[in-house]
């Protein structure tokens, strides 16, 4: 790296959070579903295991899909955001912008989202703002790679803004007859919306921050063709496989070779902040056939799982801020993982820098 790259600040946002059984009876009201596929459903909710489902929409206009305020609209999140990143900075030292997503509200997509959400920051940028959409549970890693690359080569810091919204294409089958009925009631209560920020800045502005930063030590990204996620009719599939395939790919094909790079072993990664796609993801990653690695290694994961749910692109971001509340020991190493549809996949290690 020809300049040293480091995550100074981590800030998320989330809408409403939700009892799964309100969730329930908002997307299977037993008006419409009946009682029993109602009942079912929540029984299906509560099996999934998390406390809340975090959600933009307004539940009194559904089938319409209209947010519940607009204070949850992707531009308004990117801002705030920002704004709170910015408390030990001076914005228009962020020179580049880098924004991903999968599903959104937003609809006045010219100029996209990443050039209005700097024109009304009145940022200074001196790089192309950049757009990632439909990579995936991992496009915010894909522009955490490109802010890391900018800040490599220059002076100033980047902005990455992930965020998802997918209960905007929640979009439920009542008839239990339907191929895909049980996939799309999973996916229609598995996914929470959240948005994160990140501010990752050059060696020259380490000297600014006075509390511990990540230092990105290595990384990787790739691609392989897979149908284990994928969109019909509208609405969200996940094939029952994924489970073991995509930790597998992640685990041999990204993981290992890193760790290999840098002459580290799994035993000395401290933080594994893993893409909680749910609980049999998780877990496979303990397999001997992944990572091996112990449960403990990926409760952080779990319970964050616990708490939000599936917030897909978000997701392994939010999972990291987490451990920036805690006290830190100098050097510890840490671990992101996040991979989705297409296959896109995507990890980086970075060490605890005082």
């Amino acid at each position: 790296m020809n300049n040293r790259v480091y995550i100074a600040s981590i800030k998320s946002i989330f809408p409403k959070g939700y009892h799964p059984d309100i969730a329930v009876d908002a997307l299977y009201p037993a008006t419409e579903a009946g009682e029993k596929l109602n009942l079912y459903a929540k029984r299906v909710a509560k099996s999934l295991g998390f406390k809340q489902r975090y959600s933009v929409l307004d539940a009194n206009s559904l089938p319409k899909k209209k947010l519940s305020t607009q204070e949850y609209h992707p531009l308004h999140w990117g801002k705030q955001i920002l704004s709170n990143l910015s408390e030990k900075i001076d914005p228009k030292k962020i020179g580049f912008v880098s924004v991903s997503y999968n599903i959104s509200s937003h609809t006045d997509v010219l100029p996209n989202l990443a050039c209005q959400l700097s024109l009304d920051a009145n940022l200074e940028l001196d790089a192309i703002p950049e757009e990632i959409s439909y990579y995936g549970c991992a496009g915010g890693l894909f522009s955490l790679k490109s802010a890391v690359e900018y800040c490599q080569e220059s002076q100033k810091a980047a902005y990455v803004y992930t965020f998802d919204q997918c209960s905007w294409i929640a979009n439920p089958i009542f008839d239990k007859t339907h191929r895909d009925f049980k996939a799309n009631l999973i996916t229609s209560l598995l996914f929470s919306d959240a948005g994160v920020g990140l501010l990752v800045i050059p060696e020259n502005m380490k000297c600014e921050f006075d509390q511990p930063l990540l230092e990105i030590i290595d990384y990787s990204t790739q691609f392989q063709l897979g149908t284990a996620v994928d969109m019909r009719e509208g609405y969200l599939v996940l094939d029952d496989n994924i489970k073991s395939t995509l930790p597998n790919i992640v685990s041999t094909k990204l993981i290992q070779p890193i760790l290999k790079r840098e002459n580290l072993s799994i035993d000395q990664i401290q933080e594994w902040s893993l893409h909680q796609g749910g609980l049999p993801i998780l877990e496979s990653f303990a397999d001997k056939r992944n990572l091996n690695i112990s449960a403990e290694k990926i409760e952080r994961s779990r319970q964050m799982f616990y708490e939000y749910g599936n917030l897909s692109a978000p997701s392994a971001f939010v999972v990291l801020e987490s451990f920036l509340k805690e006290e830190k020991t100098r050097d510890s190493y840490g671990i992101i993982a996040s991979f989705g549809a297409g296959y896109y996949l995507a990890t980086f290690l970075y060490r605890w820098q005082f």
